[in-house]
């Protein structure tokens, strides 16, 4: 009986208590003989019963662990509260597949991050240091003994220090959020003094919202413009220098510190050889977003976090290890009290503070400055998740979440929201159940279970016992991974696995050889390219209710070279959140319009919607549903925007040709001039025009692709540069849709220069044409004896004669008579509609039959 309650007592007790019990029980019973009393004693083991008794206990103790401490299913995972200070032991997710063991990957090794004047530096040369962003270390500086780039200073996006070369004495630091617009960083870039030094080190994954302008002012300092997704940037440049002797770095933001992840040495002033670059800094428009009004058509997310106060310790007795943070969490005793939640000595969530209450209070911290990012209450008990879904999409890797649940959080809680919980490290999210209490403190990356979790549940109908604990709470609970499942988890693209685990109908995107490919945008073919103006006009994609379509087309301008991102929207009917997710997910940004009527008011509210977000712009470049871009599309469209520009005739620019069929249009130089041309499908249309025409004439646009556009002309490209997605031929309605499925279409793919020179007036467009006609071969209908019937099966093979034994590529059929006008494009496959001709200019009408140019020409 002793032995079996000395082994209770060994395993539930503190060491020293346990010893000083055993010691006194045996004083005792020494003593007890010792006196002669008539007491009974327990009888003596024999040795080897005693050895037996030990060997089966220990058996039994390996079992219980052994059971404790093997892999578990979500559900399956037992609830246990966090040892007090106890070193967190985290059990990994269950594999697919049995691996080998792997070694443990140990915290990060610690950067130096002393400031130090080297004495090798010669005067007046400076000591600088630049440590890019690593895994686990936030950026850093150094200017001799002066530390730059402090953790608690430093914004997502791009932290710049500035120097004063004469001086070199540090005049301010900077930061530019660079992810809904970068319009600040430039118009800093463009008003920068001669001569500076600055020191620029990024936080967070931003390269692709960079765009070529603000990269192309950067170059002006000598960077050589080469740093993209995933990668962290640290640059010592200076005004003047050429590119490329900027001395700078880029640093994959999943590995951890090496001395790669470091600038250091001795720098004298100038840098190189410095030219007068003023000319060059404030060239262009730049159009960007304007974030007050697209914050309007956003769901918001909680950025602004209010801190309450401060609290030492977060009322622990005792202070947290170095590299740990203390925090508190309760969860309420009732529905009239209020939960609390404390973050490294400050109140985050309390009554009345950050919107604390029913359902999930949330928090996130950056564990390189310890800083609180952002907050969010979502009240799952009435409201739907999504917006906890997407407000947990947004946390970057590393960063810490925190969470608290009061008085009911498990009624309207998505299975997705669950299962992103679940990979920050939740192994108790899936047993959630009706008014439990629930905290949780895990970390994006961690592919393991957190130990900082507890579930009280509810007995009967009383409340549960309030989650109550401080807890220290390491910054890098992910450095506990092994490193098959850190390689793993670097490759994986957490939100388009999200993405595709809450949508059906994208196989192909999907699929497991594609789930993990990462999106991000082409870059510009050459640099000079993409500081190009048309990479300045906003472009919207106006979406319908065929979301693969969606992304299909998004696709497709993420593969357009020089894309910029910052100029990507996406419209949307706001009761769909699929377009908007798939927005975000190719950095473009998502417009939800309240709208229930038919496509083509969604088309105009879209325009207006672009015009209003971008005030600058002076157009902007539209693709309506199941409309693909080329990739000839962006090099077209710049081609043409300088003769838009300067003619205030022309109303839009046609990426799309109604006549642009395999047998009706060959040349992809061509450029016509239309009349009164309605916008259709992929086109860039007129600020004015828009103002002017459609948005204050109400009369003007109550059908789609037949807008109004009197009196105003379009520019047409003979082969489109753009892809329509023909669907059900049952399921048209207007003819101009039937038009799609009259046959094979023809599109550019290839960057082409075109042959514009005469499209730039009206009167040079119809000289142009009239010189044209004058070296063409002619027919007259009405004297050709052959043409009496007007049956295009039977005239068809008369013609291919007739333009066999020309010599000339051009042919000119005249024609007077409306009736015979419409025969004669029937007769080549080509389109008429009632309000407009495709390829009408005053009394031409230009197209291509098989290789010969046929112009129609109106007789007076």
């Amino acid at each position: 009986m002793f032995g079996a309650e000395t082994g209770m007592k060994l395993a539930f007790c503190p060491l020293r208590q346990c010893g000083s019990r055993l010691r006194s029980s045996a004083r005792a019973r020494h003593q007890r003989g010792a006196d002669g009393e008539s007491v009974r004693m327990l009888p003596r083991l024999a040795p080897q019963r005693l050895l037996l008794g030990i060997v089966a206990f220990a058996s039994i103790l390996l079992f219980f662990r052994a059971l404790y401490n093997a892999p578990r299913a979500p559900d399956e995972t037992p609830v246990r509260t966090v040892p007090f200070r106890f070193e967190p032991i985290v059990q990994p997710k269950p594999p697919q597949q049995q691996a080998p063991p792997q070694p443990i990957i140990t915290q990060e090794e610690r950067r130096d991050t002393r400031c130090v004047y080297k004495r090798e530096c010669a005067s007046p040369e400076l000591t600088i240091k630049l440590g890019a962003e690593t895994r686990h270390s936030s950026p850093f500086g150094c200017l001799n003994e002066l530390k730059i780039f402090e953790a608690k200073d430093l914004k997502k996006g791009v932290n710049v220090l500035v120097l004063n070369e004469d001086t070199l004495t540090s005049e301010n630091m900077f930061s530019f959020d660079v992810e809904k617009t970068d319009e600040p960083l430039i118009s800093w870039l463009r008003q920068m003094k001669e001569y500076r030094v600055i020191l620029l080190v990024s936080l967070g994954d931003v390269a692709e919202y960079i765009s070529p302008d603000a990269r192309k002012l950067l170059a002006l300092f000598g960077a050589i413009q080469d740093w993209r997704h995933g990668s962290a940037y640290a640059m010592l440049g200076q005004w003047g220098l050429t590119s490329g002797q900027a001395v700078e770095l880029t640093y994959s933001l999943s590995e951890l510190a090496t001395p790669r992840s470091l600038l250091d040495g001795c720098y004298g002033f100038p840098l190189g050889d410095l030219r007068n670059v003023s000319y060059l800094q404030n060239t262009g428009t730049v159009n960007r977003v304007d974030e007050k009004k697209l914050a309007q058509f956003l769901e918001p997310v909680r950025v602004n976090v209010k801190l309450g106060d401060q609290w030492a310790n977060c009322g622990r007795d005792t202070s947290c290890g170095e590299d740990e943070l203390p925090m508190y969490f309760y969860s309420g005793l009732n529905k009239e009290d209020a939960p609390k939640m404390c973050i490294g000595d400050r109140i985050v969530f309390a009554r009345k503070l950050n919107d604390a209450g029913r359902g999930l209070n949330v928090a996130v911290i950056d564990p390189k400055s310890r800083a609180v990012v952002r907050v969010g209450h979502f009240d799952t008990y009435e409201q739907e998740s999504s917006g906890l879904e997407r407000f947990l999409d947004l946390v970057e890797p590393g960063q810490i979440v925190a969470a608290v649940s009061f008085d009911e959080a498990s009624t309207t809680l998505s299975e997705m929201a669950k299962q992103i919980l679940y990979e920050l490290g939740s192994s108790m999210i899936h047993r959630i159940k009706f008014r439990a209490a629930w905290y949780f403190v895990g970390q994006k990356g961690i592919n393991a279970y957190t130990p900082f979790e507890d579930l009280n549940y509810p007995t009967g109908n009383n409340w549960p016992a309030p989650i109550k604990t401080w807890i220290c709470v390491p910054i890098n609970l992910s450095g506990h991974k092994d490193v098959a499942s850190l390689r793993v988890v670097q490759r994986q693209n957490i939100p388009k696995r999200h993405f595709c685990a809450k949508y059906d109908g994208h196989d192909e995107f999907c699929g497991e050889k594609a789930i993990d490919r990462p999106i991000i945008p082409m870059p510009a073919s050459d640099k000079e390219s993409g500081g190009h103006p048309v990479y300045n006009v906003p472009i919207i994609v106006v979406s319908g209710l065929d979301f693969d379509s969606l992304r299909i087309t998004l696709e497709a301008l993420l593969a357009l070279p020089g894309i910029n991102t910052q100029m990507l929207l996406v419209s949307h009917n706001h009761q769909y959140k699929e377009p908007a997710d798939l927005a975000a997910l190719f950095h473009a940004k998502p417009i939800s319009l309240n709208i229930s009527s038919q496509y083509n008011d969604m088309l105009k509210m879209s325009v207006e919607a672009a015009f209003a977000l971008f005030p600058k712009a002076t157009e902007v470049i539209v693709l309506e549903e199941d409309t693909t871009p080329t990739a000839a599309l962006l090099q077209t469209m710049a081609q043409l925007l300088s003769v838009m520009r300067q003619d205030d005739d022309i109303s839009l620019v046609q990426g799309f040709n109604w006549n642009g069929l395999q047998r009706t249009s060959r040349d992809e130089q061509a450029v016509y001039r239309v009349a009164e041309h309605a916008p259709a499908y992929g086109f860039m249309l007129k600020r004015s025009v828009f103002e002017h025409n459609i948005k204050a004439n109400n009369a003007c646009c109550h059908e789609l692709h037949h807008w109004k556009m009197t009196g105003l002309d379009a520019l047409v490209v003979d082969v489109s540069r753009v892809t329509v997605r023909s669907r059900d031929p049952e399921n048209f309605g207007a003819a101009v849709e039937r038009a799609l499925v009259r046959g094979p279409r023809r599109q550019s793919g290839m960057e082409t220069t075109l042959d514009f020179g005469n499209i730039g007036s009206r009167q040079s467009y119809l000289a142009s044409v009239q010189r044209l006609v004058a070296n063409s071969t002619i027919l007259e209908v009405n004297r050709t004896a052959d043409w009496k019937t007007w049956k295009p099966e039977a005239y068809e093979s008369v013609l291919n004669r007739m333009f066999d034994s020309t010599e000339r590529s051009t042919v000119t059929i005249r024609y007077r008579s409306q009736f015979k006008l419409k025969a004669l494009l029937a007769l080549f496959g080509a389109l008429h509609f009632e309000d407009f001709i495709p390829g009408a200019f005053d009394r031409y009408i230009r197209f291509y039959f098989d290789d010969i140019h046929v112009v129609l020409e109106r007789l007076q």
